[in-house]
């Protein structure tokens, strides 16, 4: 049941489902007033060192009516509409939540207007050179980021009734799971890494790092990450049993170096199950809520001669696709971590595990991913719900 959280509470609970960090009503109260007046400050300086303008032609940072149009730089293709939510969605978590007004007044100013057109720019870019690895990427990828319906995380208002699901994040409808483990009735999840190795110097940056037992899970209910899903999985939850369906929020972790030609990119993964079965994993990587590309790999049990369980299966070392090293490729190219994050708020992953022999659905993992602050992968996972 959706508990009566107040504003901050809220923010404090979407800082924790994007970032992995805890924070208390009263951090957030403090952190969202000095980023207010940190954001105004800059907004001046800005105007006058940039831009050469003097005080009294310094735009008014004060509400105003929603603009409707702007006038994109050249390097963006024609005038596009524009929205102050999406200028808030590309912002940081907590300043997104900031007020309605105080978000209206930050889009007054160009400098936000020509950083959104590089941004788009920037993913423009991105998606032209994955074209030509996958021809049959998505046509819905040469949209604009900002057209998939990015929504602030929550909207800021005296009533938390009115408070609605967000589009392109978790819902903030979650509880607490009894159990701590990756796991269905027939299968666990033990340990699931993706990593990049250099074979000159045999340097391992782990990517992605999710242990079978994290320390918290939370509920979070399955129709707000639809979207950015194939159909298969909404047809997947509604036959199959509900305890084997996760979703793992990843902070990647992409801070390495090297000659493209000398990097590994693989992925290990570890599950154990008291039944004995040969497995199938299918994993999809998906743009805009649709498949692009999709591996499938069979794996036998390490002690499958033994007459008891658990038996275990090791996917070591297992490439990745063409296509997602490319990607990474590319998206380690772009400028800003905000660039990337925008890129990757329509990238997500699908990984389904099934027993080979019957088609029974194992496992479901359903992959979030923003890039990691810090050069540590980090993680949150949640257990999907009706």
């Amino acid at each position: 049941m959706m508990q009566n959280l107040g504003r901050n509470e809220l923010i404090a609970r979407y800082i924790k489902l994007r970032c992995g960090k805890t924070r208390t009503r009263k951090q957030v109260s403090s952190h969202i007033q000095v980023l207010a007046r940190k954001k105004v400050r800059e907004e001046h300086t800005k105007h006058k060192t940039e831009n050469g303008l003097l005080p009294d032609t310094i735009l008014p940072l004060t509400p105003k009516p929603r603009i409707n149009g702007i006038q994109m730089p050249s390097s963006s293709p024609g005038h596009l509409p524009f929205d102050h939510t999406h200028l808030s969605a590309s912002l940081s978590p907590t300043v997104a939540a900031l007020s309605a007004a105080s978000a209206t007044s930050l889009v007054a100013s160009p400098l936000h207007a020509d950083a959104v057109a590089k941004d788009h720019l920037a993913t423009q870019q991105l998606i032209n050179k994955l074209q030509s690895t996958n021809p049959a990427i998505l046509p819905a990828m040469c949209n604009p980021f900002w057209a998939t319906n990015l929504q602030l995380p929550f909207q800021i208002t005296s009533a938390v009734q009115d408070i609605k699901p967000p589009v392109t994040s978790l819902s903030c409808n979650t509880e607490f799971s009894n159990s701590r483990c990756i796991m269905s009735s027939d299968i666990e999840l033990i340990s699931f890494t993706a990593y990049v190795e250099n074979a000159e110097n045999g340097n391992r940056v782990n990517l992605v790092n999710i242990p079978g037992n994290p320390e918290d899970m939370e509920n979070i209910k399955i129709d707000s990450i639809y979207e950015k899903y194939p159909n298969s999985l909404r047809e997947l939850f509604q036959k199959c049993p509900k305890d084997r369906f996760y979703l793992a929020k990843c902070w990647a972790n992409i801070e390495f170096e090297g000659d493209p030609k000398s990097l590994t990119y693989a992925v290990d993964a570890y599950y154990k199950s008291m039944k004995k079965f040969d497995i199938r994993v299918a994993t999809q990587v998906c743009s805009f809520g649709t498949k692009a590309v999709e591996k499938i790999e069979s794996f036998k049990p390490v002690n499958y001669n033994a007459l008891v369980g658990p038996y275990t299966y090791n996917l070591e070392n297992s490439s990745m696709c063409e296509y997602m090293t490319k990607f990474i490729s590319e998206l380690k190219k772009l400028q800003f971590q905000e660039w990337m994050n925008n890129v990757l708020e329509n990238f997500t992953v699908l990984q389904i595990v099934s027993n080979k022999d019957t088609d029974e659905t194992l496992l479901v993992m359903c992959f979030l991913f923003e890039v990691s602050e810090d050069q540590e992968a980090n993680y949150s996972v949640f257990r999907l719900i009706e």
